[in-house]
Formats: C-alpha cells, sequence, structure tokens
C-alpha cells in the first residue's frame, strides 16, 4: 500500500500532509510511508484514496482495473466504508485462520495444522466452502502484504496470471522425510516445465519445477470479497 500511495503522491503532486478539510490527521499518509502504521484503519484508507483520486481496492490490492477517476474513486469508497461499518453481527465466523510458522531462513513458511481462530465471512463469499485465512508472516510480498496481515484464500477457484497466490512444494530430494512448504508469491506466468513465481521484497522471479508442486490456491482479492 505504502508504495502505491507514494507513486499517487508523485503522480498527482499532492504533499504528504493533506489539507484539514480531507478529514486526514496531519500525520496519517506520513505514518503509513514510514511503516509507523502498517495496518492503518479502514476509514482512514478510505479517506486516503479519496484524497488521491483513487479507490480503496487499489490502494488494497494495486488491481489496475480499480484505479478509477476521483468521483467514481469517492463513489466506490463510501460504499467501501458502509460494507467495513455494516452490522459486522450479520457476517457468519465460520472461515478457519491456520496457523503459520516461519521459517528462520528464507520466504518459505510451514502451515502447522492448527486452525488458530475464525473470522467473519465476507458477503460474497458465503458459498466458498473451503475458503479459509492465515496471518502473512514474512515480508518478501511488501508492499504488497505486510507481515501479520490478514488474507482470504480460496482452493476452488483456479488461479490465472497476475494472480497472488499460496503455492506448497515438496522437498527438493524427493527421499527427503522433510515437511512440505508454503510460499506466498504472484503468479507470473506458466510455462511447460513449472511456474515462473514472483515476490517484490526484494523482487525476485523464481521457476518452479511442476512435479514440486503439491497445490496452488488463489489469495482472494477486496473485489473478490467484498464487491467494490
Amino acid at each position: 500500500m505504502a508504495g502505491r500511495i507514494q507513486a499517487l503522491l508523485d503522480a498527482t503532486g499532492k504533499p504528504q500532509t493533506p489539507p484539514a478539510d480531507s478529514g486526514l490527521k496531519p500525520s496519517t499518509i506520513q505514518n503509513i510511508l514510514n511503516e509507523r502504521s502498517r495496518r492503518p484503519q479502514p476509514e482512514n484508507v478510505a479517506l486516503v484514496a479519496k484524497y488521491l483520486g483513487t479507490t480503496v481496492a487499489y490502494l488494497e490490492t494495486g488491481d489496475e482495473n480499480t484505479k478509477v477517476s476521483p468521483l467514481e474513486g469517492e463513489n466506490t469508497n463510501v460504499r467501501m466504508v458502509k460494507q467495513l461499518n455494516s452490522d459486522k453481527n450479520s457476517l457468519t465466523i465460520d472461515v478457519p485462520v491456520l496457523g503459520v510458522s516461519a521459517v528462520s531462513t528464507g520466504d518459505e513458511f510451514l502451515f502447522t495444522g492448527e486452525r488458530i481462530d475464525y473470522v467473519r465471512r465476507p458477503e460474497r463469499a458465503k458459498h466458498m466452502q473451503r475458503l479459509y485465512a492465515f496471518f502473512v508472516a514474512k515480508d518478501n510480498m511488501y508492499p504488497r502484504f505486510d507481515i501479520g496481515e490478514l488474507i482470504y484464500v480460496n482452493p476452488d477457484i483456479p488461479p490465472s496470471v497476475g494472480d497472488d497466490i499460496v503455492i506448497e512444494l515438496a522437498p527438493e530430494d524427493s527421499k527427503s522425510t522433510g515437511p512440505n512448504v508454503s510460499y506466498l508469491k504472484r503468479l507470473k506466468r506458466r510455462t511447460p516445465e513449472g511456474l515462473v513465481v514472483e515476490q517484490f521484497n526484494p523482487h525476485s522471479e523464481v521457476s518452479v519445477p511442476i512435479a514440486r508442486v503439491i497445490c496452488i490456491h488463489r489469495v482472494m482479492t477486496i473485489k473478490d470479497l467484498l464487491g467494490v
């Protein structure tokens, strides 16, 4: 999010300290850019989007299809805030949060096999039977995802090129008895030999042999879950 905000500030020439009539505190944008506010409040994200003439969905996901004009962005943001502030009691709390363990080196992590919590099921996800969530354990996809950010994943929607994914891989040594490892990446392209995946921090692309791929699950976007 921070990278997209900075790019929009540069493009629009607007200052990091917004005017009083924006509804934002003078330090709100600076705190996001300086990572003092790694998980800003939804209402602040909506106000930042309005100030920069874009949408909450674009700031959250980077989806260029949601990077709209100021007027359209304002309407979308109002709709987004209404959904986020709607009666939470109307949403069932049945999406399992899976436990993960960060490996000390590299960008891989392990699913522990535990269900550590349950979170609310967004309205548009009510028919996604195997939907699950987990807290991001690594910063290799920053600024797309922050450490500690909760993301929803649907194993039943085949990912397309450009989608963010959770990919589970078998050990490189086929004789190894070690656990499978998982990665949070973006699907860059498919090849006859396997997949090419991308990360942002630091930026790199890696080829993954198809023989090692156990499963690929699609990370759901704000648009997928809320319809904005």
